[in-house]
C-alpha cells in the first residue's frame, strides 16, 4: 500500500472525534472562554461606542485594539486549554484539570504564537523571492521571456504555499498539545506539508463534513425545542395578539416583557452551547488528524536549516550593528581630534619658564622677546 493510501486509511480514526461530546470538562473549558470572548467584545464595543459619540476617536482606537487583543488571548489560551484535554482523550491518557489545562496553556500561549509567527516569516521569505523574480522581469527585452518561466512557477509555487499554510497551520496547537517544542513543530508542520499535504486536506474535509454534520443535528435540535418552547410560552405568558408566528416574533425580539428578555438570554446561551459541541469535535478531530500524519516523519533536517538561518541573521544583525557603533565612535572621535589639533599648543618662556602663547610676541612675565 503506497504512502498515501496508507494515510488515507487512518482517517476512518477521525470518528472516535464523536467522544469528544461527552467531555464535560473540554466544554466547560470552551463555553466559558466563548462567553468571555463575547462578553469583552461586547463591553468592548460599548466602551468604544461611546468614546466615539463623545469625540474621542484616539481613545476608541486604543479601546478597540486593547479589546480586540485581549479576546484574541483570551480565545487562544482557553482553546488551547480545550486542547490540552482533549488532546489526552484522544490519546487515552489522563486528561489535566481544568486549573492545569489553562495554566499549562497559558505558559505555551508564546510558543503557539511563535509557531504562527515563523510560519509566517516562512511565507514572507517566499513572497520576496518571488518578487525578486518579478523585479529580474521587468529587465527590457528579455524581462518577457523570462515572465513567461516566473509566471507558472510562482502560480504554482504560492498556491502550494497558500494551500498547506490553510490546512497544515491548524496542526500548530496539536503540536504544542503533544509537548513539543517551537522549533519542532514548526519542522514538523513543514515537513507534514512537504510529504502529507493531500492526506491532511482529505482528512481535513472529513472532519468539517463531520463537524458539520454534528452542527446541524444540535442545532436542528436546539432550533425544533425553541420553537415549541416558545409556540407554549405564548398562550400561557401573553405574549403577542395570537400565539402564532407574530407571538413568536415578539417573544424572541423583547416584546417589552422581562419573559422576553429571559428569552432572548436563554436563546444566547443555548446558542453558543450548540457552537461549542461541533468545535470541540473539530479540536479533537486535529488532534487525531496530527497523530495520523506525524507518526513517523523526521523534521530533524529541516529543524537545523531553520536554526542555521537564524543564526546567519543573527549574525548579520550583530554584524551590522557593530559597524554602526564603531561608524558613530570614529565620528565622535574625529571632532574631538579636529578640536585638540584646531587648539593652541601650550608653551613657556626660555627666560621665566611662565606659560605663554604659541603666538605671543613677548612674555608677558618678564617681557623676553619670543619671536
Amino acid at each position: 500500500m503506497s504512502t498515501i493510501a496508507t494515510q488515507l486509511e487512518k482517517s476512518r480514526g477521525l470518528l472516535n472525534a464523536l467522544d469528544a461530546l461527552v467531555n464535560r470538562r473540554a466544554f466547560v473549558c470552551l463555553l466559558a472562554t466563548a462567553v468571555a470572548c463575547g462578553i469583552l467584545f461586547a463591553l468592548t464595543s460599548f466602551v468604544t461606542g461611546r468614546f466615539v459619540m463623545n469625540g474621542h476617536t484616539v481613545m476608541a482606537s486604543i479601546t478597540g485594539l486593547t479589546g480586540g487583543l485581549l479576546s484574541l488571548l483570551i480565545g487562544l489560551t482557553g482553546a488551547s486549554a480545550t486542547g490540552f484535554i482533549l488532546n489526552a482523550q484522544m490519546q487515552q491518557r489522563e486528561a489535566p484539570t481544568l486549573s492545569g489545562a489553562l495554566m499549562t496553556a497559558l505558559v505555551t500561549l508564546p510558543r503557539l504564537i511563535g509557531i504562527f509567527l515563523l510560519l509566517f516569516c516562512v511565507l514572507l521569505g517566499l513572497s520576496l523571492v518571488i518578487m525578486l523574480l518579478l523585479l529580474l522581469c521587468k529587465i527590457p527585452g528579455l524581462g518577457v521571456a523570462l515572465y513567461v518561466l516566473v509566471f507558472p512557477l510562482s502560480v504554482v509555487v504560492m498556491g502550494i504555499a497558500l494551500t498547506s499554510a490553510l490546512y497544515v497551520t491548524m496542526l500548530a496547537g496539536p503540536a504544542v498539545w503533544n509537548g513539543h517544542g517551537l522549533m519542532q513543530s514548526v519542522g514538523l508542520l513543514i515537513a507534514i506539508a512537504q510529504k502529507r499535504l493531500l492526506a491532511v486536506i482529505v482528512q481535513t474535509l472529513l472532519l468539517g463534513l463531520l463537524a458539520g454534520v454534528v452542527g446541524a443535528v444540535i442545532f436542528g435540535i436546539f432550533a425544533a425545542g425553541i420553537s415549541s418552547t416558545t409556540a407554549l410560552s405564548i398562550p400561557v405568558l401573553g405574549f403577542g395578539s395570537s400565539p402564532g408566528f407574530g407571538g413568536m416574533g415578539d417573544l424572541l425580539m423583547g416584546g417589552g416583557s422581562g419573559h422576553a428578555a429571559a428569552g432572548m438570554f436563554g436563546t444566547a446561551v443555548l446558542s453558543a452551547a450548540a457552537g461549542t459541541l461541533p468545535a470541540l469535535v473539530a479540536i479533537a478531530g486535529y488532534c487525531l488528524i496530527f497523530a495520523a500524519v506525524a507518526d513517523g516523519l523526521d523534521s530533524r533536517h529541516i529543524e537545523e536549516r531553520i536554526r542555521a538561518t537564524q543564526d546567519k541573521a543573527r549574525a548579520s544583525l550583530e554584524h551590522a550593528r557593530a559597524q554602526a557603533a564603531a561608524k558613530t565612535g570614529s565620528s565622535a572621535a574625529a571632532p574631538a581630534a579636529a578640536t585638540e589639533a584646531a587648539s593652541p599648543a601650550a608653551t613657556t618662556c626660555p627666560s621665566c619658564h611662565q606659560d605663554v602663547a604659541a603666538d605671543d610676541l613677548f612674555c608677558g612675565n618678564c617681557g623676553h622677546k619670543l619671536k
